[in-house]
C-alpha cells in the first residue's frame, strides 16, 4: 500500500460494530445524509490509530482496521460534532509554530472525556489506546527532556509548542487515561519543578474539560477559547472554535 493510498473498509467496519456504535453511526450519516466511509491508510498527521475528518470519513491505520476502540472514538467525535458540539481548527500560524497537531488533539479531548463512558459501556476500552503515549511521554523526559527543560526557560525558548503539547500531556495523563504504573510515574514528574508550570496550566485544562462534559455546545465553546486563549495565553488568531457545517468542501 503507497503512502498516498486509500482503501475502503467501511462494509468489513460496519459488519464488527456493536449495536450502540452502529447507532450512533447511523444518527451520523442521517446528518450527512450519506454513508459515512472507512479508509485504511499508511500515514496520519498525529499520534493515533485513527483519524475523524468533519468532512465526514474516517481514516484507520492498517494495525487499528479491526480496533474497535478505535473506530468507535472516530465515529463518536463525528458524533459529537453532528449533535452540535464544537471542535478547534487551527489557524496556519499555529501549523507554522509546530502546534496545530496539538490544539485539534485539545479540542478532541473534551469529546473523549464525555464519550468515554459511553464507549466503556459498550464493552470498549478506549483508555488502553492513550496507554503507548504515556509511556512515551515518560520516555521522553527521563530520555533528557527534563534535563533540558531549565535551559529552554531560562533562554526564552519555551515556545508556545512547548506549552500547548507538554499540558496537553498532562490532561491526557490525568483526566483521559487509565490507571498504569506508567501514568503514576508520568504526573510524579510532572510535579517536579521544572514542569510544576504545565502542570498547573494542564490542571486547569483538566478543570474545563471535566466542567463542560454535560454543558450545551455553546458553553462547550466557550470554555474551548479559555483554554487556548486564557490558560494557554495563545494568540486570537491561532486558532478558531467552530461548528461542523456538513456541506463545508
Amino acid at each position: 500500500m503507497c503512502p498516498s493510498s486509500r482503501i475502503d473498509i467501511s462494509d468489513q467496519v460496519r459488519r464488527r460494530l456493536p449495536p450502540p456504535l452502529l447507532a450512533a453511526l447511523n444518527d451520523v450519516e442521517g446528518v450527512y445524509q450519506r454513508p459515512i466511509p472507512f479508509y485504511l491508510v499508511q500515514d496520519l498527521p498525529v499520534n493515533a490509530g485513527g483519524l475523524a475528518n468533519s468532512q465526514g470519513f474516517v481514516e484507520l491505520l492498517p494495525h487499528s482496521r479491526s480496533n474497535l476502540n478505535v473506530i468507535g472514538e472516530e465515529i463518536m467525535h463525528l458524533h459529537r460534532w453532528t449533535t452540535g458540539y464544537p471542535l478547534i481548527r487551527p489557524s496556519a500560524r499555529a501549523r507554522g509554530d509546530g502546534y496545530d497537531h496539538h490544539l485539534q488533539a485539545l479540542g478532541g479531548h473534551f469529546d473523549e472525556y464525555a464519550f468515554f463512558p459511553f464507549l466503556e459501556q459498550a464493552g470498549l476500552n478506549p483508555r488502553a489506546e492513550l496507554y503507548p503515549r504515556i509511556v512515551d511521554a515518560v520516555r521522553d523526559l527521563h530520555g533528557g527532556l527534563l534535563d533540558r527543560i531549565p535551559r529552554v526557560l531560562g533562554s526564552g525558548e519555551f515556545t508556545l509548542e512547548w506549552r500547548v503539547k507538554l499540558s496537553r500531556t498532562y490532561v491526557v495523563a490525568s483526566s483521559l487515561s487509565g490507571p498504569s504504573p506508567a501514568r503514576d510515574t508520568l504526573l510524579q514528574l510532572f510535579e517536579a519543578e521544572p514542569l510544576h508550570p504545565c502542570a498547573e496550566l494542564g490542571r486547569r485544562i483538566a478543570l474545563e474539560i471535566a466542567d463542560a462534559s454535560d454543558e450545551t455546545p455553546d458553553q462547550v465553546a466557550d470554555r474551548m477559547r479559555t483554554c487556548l486563549f486564557t490558560h494557554l495565553g495563545l494568540p486570537q488568531n491561532a486558532a478558531t472554535v467552530r461548528y461542523l457545517d456538513p456541506r463545508d468542501p
